[in-house]
């Protein structure tokens, strides 16, 4: 089929739109019928089923809610943190409603149902999907209990270049914090700047992420659950640009005929920078190396880096870096290959899960790291940095005697 799925499910005026209520009222909804192509409802199910809960929970919030008016069709779907509301106006229905429908059973149905035509008849507590010569009977719950949620048309969105936005954040997740007992860092931090290029940071306490958003004039803080769904909702669209706005607790985010909302945490991201990158600014030694090359040797030389510290050593020496494992079974591994390094002998310890996504996250083809004077049992911090897109990643270096490089 030659159209795309963002195309047929369509972006105009009327999926910022407002339904009403409908009818919520358990076991008496009034008899409609609304129909649309099977690839429309599969491709809104998709995009929303990422978000139902897969624990257990309030039973509603396993389903889906439908609402349905003559010319648009809005699925949606919450666990009380996200949200995503897909809509699209390719759709005929003869009455405004709302439903609800299983929200895995409704996507299976859509994914083995034969091309065409799907048409769904509400008749009292009985919603039948009919697909070709198949058809399916579904029982209605209560939809009278499903959270309410945002209504997208109300709130101030902003514009963003959508390339660079995923491009920011996919700069700064590795150094998100995963740690629930430090809620503070589980987000990232989107600053506005007077010159309307915003500030992308975040930090795990160990480690550190920053780079540049321009065109970008909102600040916001996004809660770590919610990074990877909108990066992947935004990444695999196909738009030039998207929009973002808030409302009271939601963040929320525009793309194309999808909103995407996520609750906003209490916490407030601290001040990190005197933690990890006050220190790095001191760094003054500079080695380069290539990203591509250095990558594919620290995959190989890990496999006989230590399970319980994933330390890796970095020896330098003029125009040479080797990288070199261990564990404490005695295996042993190393590789060399050139380098940019003019300042002597020396070791740097780090985790190789650490410098690897550091290093993946990096822009440039060239890694230019800066290194600052050895600090004795100090631990001293190693920089990863791209002028040209302000992208900074910091790590701290282990203790070399601790993890096994002490020798």
């Amino acid at each position: 089929m030659s159209d795309s799925i963002e195309s047929v499910l369509g972006t105009d005026d009327a999926s910022t739109a407002s339904f009403g209520t409908g009818n919520l009222a358990a076991a008496d909804y009034k008899p409609f019928t609304f129909t649309a192509r099977r690839m429309v409802l599969a491709a809104l199910a998709d995009k929303a089923i990422s978000v139902v809960p897969t624990r257990e929970v309030v039973p509603v919030l396993k389903h889906f809610q439908v609402q349905v008016a003559p010319g648009r069709l809005q699925l949606a779907a919450t666990d009380l943190e996200l949200s995503v509301l897909a809509s699209t106006p390719a759709v005929t229905a003869d009455a405004t409603q709302t439903l609800v429908l299983p929200a895995r059973k409704l996507l299976v149905i859509l994914r083995e149902a034969p091309d065409g035509d799907v048409t769904i008849e509400v008749t009292g507590d009985t919603a039948t999907v009919r697909a070709g010569p198949a058809s399916w009977s579904l029982v209605l719950e209560d939809a009278s209990a499903y959270p309410p949620l945002p209504d997208p048309a109300a709130v101030q969105m902003h514009p963003v270049n959508r390339a660079a936005f995923v491009a920011a954040l996919k700069a700064v997740r590795h150094a998100v914090g995963r740690d629930s007992g430090r809620p503070p860092l589980m987000q990232v931090d989107i600053a506005a700047g007077g010159a309307g290029t915003a500030t992308v940071t975040a930090c795990d306490g160990v480690r550190f992420a920053r780079t540049t958003l321009p065109g970008f004039g909102l600040s916001m803080q996004l809660p770590s659950g919610a990074l990877d769904d909108l990066v992947k909702m935004a990444d695999g669209a196909d738009l030039d640009e998207i929009q973002a706005g808030e409302t009271g607790p939601a963040l929320v985010f525009r793309i194309g005929g999808t909103v995407f909302l996520a609750t906003r945490m209490t916490a407030k991201f601290p001040d990190v920078e005197k933690l990890l990158l006050k220190p790095a600014e001191g760094n003054k030694l500079l080695l380069t190396a290539d990203k591509a090359e250095l990558s594919a040797v620290i995959r190989r030389v890990r496999i006989n880096a230590d399970e319980s510290t994933s330390a890796i050593g970095l020896r330098l020496s003029a125009g040479k870096l080797t990288v070199i494992a261990r564990d404490t079974h005695g295996n042993r591994a190393q590789e060399t290959i050139d380098a940019g390094w003019e300042h002597g002998d020396r070791l740097v310890v780090v985790s190789h899960q650490f410098l690897s996504e550091m290093a993946a996250a990096h822009p440039a083809a060239q890694c230019r790291f800066w290194l600052g004077p050895e600090a004795g049992r100090k631990h001293p911090v190693l920089m990863l940095k791209d002028d040209e897109s302000g992208t900074i990643g910091v790590i701290y270096q282990m203790n070399a005697s601790l993890v096994g490089y002490g020798d």
